[in-house]
């Protein structure tokens, strides 16, 4: 008996001590502040930073946490979602197509095994997801042409085919029947074929090709991703000279974990974010650690613009760059000033990447201005004129350059105490015309510390959420009122645009759709 609850009675020893450290370190914190001044917050800022998410932040202890993260685990983080809110004066017909032309995310390359089955619900459709016996991902329409089974329903993988659970007749890669049980070798088989669709893998993720008018990918989504993490250092530049693949880039990393959220609202609402960058300085401006919100505050400055065309001179881009730098602060701020905005602010709003269309004057004054947007980071600046005087926190700057690939992909490449170097991919994939998978995956570099990087992950974790219950009860403006501090969401809309083609799915009908499969 004992030794049984021995191991339960160890941990909870661990967890006091844990929350004593923290209830100590905030004591010394406000001695050192009332003492010494700003100096001295910021110096146990780095101690809390480190020790404050490896102790507290993390469920099952200390020694659960530290024996499966920081010597072999990943750090899963799932929020599984809740029933869509009934929304108020939505209008469908203003709504855009709810399935961009793209590539998505479908689900993890660990998640499926040799000879694994599963069914999906992406995109308006049924399908299954089968790993072949020689490594291949491959996704096709879920139904059975013979009598409708689901495949991703007790289906089995043969060799390179995937065999019907009800009949056991097998389809082969192109969807084609190769193998009725019962039918003689060499005889005629049915002369049916099932929708097959392009599947790759990258990053330890599977992504699916989706396009309305059925044409083939427009562009190559491994090569974009190893492009799009331009360097940020004399370091980087000479790594990336010496990097001659894609997958010579990704063995520098390690895989450190995931977040997944279910979002119920239109999929262009969740990566509008990286546009709107006026949010930031009112949503995010809080600390992650609720404790010390009331001592030290995040300070964000953001630039957007649409990538060049590939290859030069093309019709338009599929790719956007955000610029974005964070610096903690010391909370010094003074009642008068918490309503000021910075005037320079004003001044440089006249950005011509929110005019014109988005294949004309808009392609045409990014190409033009991208190198003054990309070394003037507070060119679309919303963050309060607050922190003149104010301390900036050692070690708490942190660069990210940000790109969009895609309706639903975005990269965001960030320097961690200017020393490591993480990669974070945010994937959102429709599981219909209301309902989003929210995906991030985080790899860093061999070498950095794996509380590090998986701390890192929960606070972006915690930053995504606090937009989650905005985006779940907002209605999509079509038309919306924009002031001068609103940054390039017009522009945004409009490159965005390009991914919806005309034999796209109107809202309405997708709407229509989901509710008559709804259960019986």
């Amino acid at each position: 008996m004992l030794g049984a609850a021995l191991p339960n009675m160890l941990t909870a020893m661990l967890d006091a001590s844990a929350a004593r450290f923290t209830i100590g370190v905030t004591k010394k914190i406000w001695n050192s502040a009332t003492r010494h001044g700003s100096v001295a917050v910021a110096s146990w800022w780095l101690l809390l930073s480190v020790a404050l998410p490896a102790l507290t932040q993390f469920r099952g202890g200390p020694w659960v946490w530290l024996s499966k993260n920081v010597v072999f685990g990943i750090r899963v983080i799932d929020h599984p979602g809740k029933e869509p809110r009934r929304q108020r004066g939505q209008r469908p017909s203003a709504y855009p197509p709810p399935y961009p032309n793209g590539w998505f995310r479908i689900g993890g390359s660990w998640q499926l095994a040799i000879k694994g089955v599963q069914p999906l619900r992406v995109l308006g459709h049924d399908l299954v997801l089968y790993r072949t016996e020689s490594g291949v991902a491959r996704v096709m329409d879920a139904y059975c042409p013979h009598l409708g089974a689901h495949l991703g329903v007790d289906g089995t993988v043969v060799r390179e085919n995937i065999r019907c659970p009800f009949h056991g007749w097998e389809l082969g890669p192109q969807g084609q029947c190769v193998h009725v049980p019962g039918c003689a070798p060499g005889g005629s088989l049915p002369a049916v074929a099932v929708r097959t669709w392009h599947v790759t893998e990258a990053w330890d993720s599977i992504f699916l090709w989706h396009h309305a008018e059925g044409l083939s990918p427009q562009w190559d989504l491994l090569v974009d991703t190893f492009n799009s993490g331009a360097a940020q250092t004399a370091e980087e530049e000479k790594s990336a000279a010496t990097t001659t693949t894609p997958e010579q880039e990704m063995e520098k990393f390690y895989f450190a974990g995931h977040t997944s959220a279910v979002v119920h609202t239109h999929i262009q609402e969740i990566p509008e974010n990286g546009a709107d960058v006026a949010h930031l300085g009112i949503l995010h401006e809080d600390l992650v650690l609720p404790q010390l919100r009331w001592l030290l505050r995040h300070r964000w400055t953001a630039s957007w613009r649409p990538c060049k065309s590939v290859p030069a001179g093309g019709p338009g881009t599929h790719m956007t760059e955000i610029l974005l730098t964070q610096q903690v602060l010391h909370n010094g701020r003074t009642p008068a000033a918490n309503n000021t905005r910075d005037s320079t602010y004003y001044e440089r709003q006249s950005n011509p990447m929110t005019e014109g269309s988005a294949g004309g004057e808009q392609a045409s004054a990014a190409a033009e201005g991208s190198a003054a947007v990309l070394s003037k980071p507070r060119l679309i600046d919303a963050t309060y004129n607050t922190d003149k005087g104010a301390l900036q926190v050692p070690l708490t700057y942190v660069s990210t350059r940000i790109n969009q690939i895609g309706p639903g992909i975005v990269r965001l490449r960030i320097k961690l105490l200017n020393r490591f170097t993480i990669i974070v991919h945010e994937y959102v994939t429709p599981t219909g015309p209301t309902t989003q998978r929210a995906v991030h995956t985080l790899h860093a570099t061999h070498g950095t510390p794996r509380y590090l990087a998986q701390s890192a992950l929960s606070m972006l974790d915690a930053q995504f959420m606090r937009d989650h219950p905005i985006w779940e009860s907002k209605r999509y403006e079509p038309n919306p009122c924009l002031s001068v501090m609103d940054g390039p969401i017009a522009a945004y809309r409009r490159w965005y645009g390009d991914f919806y083609g005309p034999s796209s799915v109107p809202f309405p009908e997708a709407v229509a759709k989901e509710s008559m499969l709804e259960p019986w």
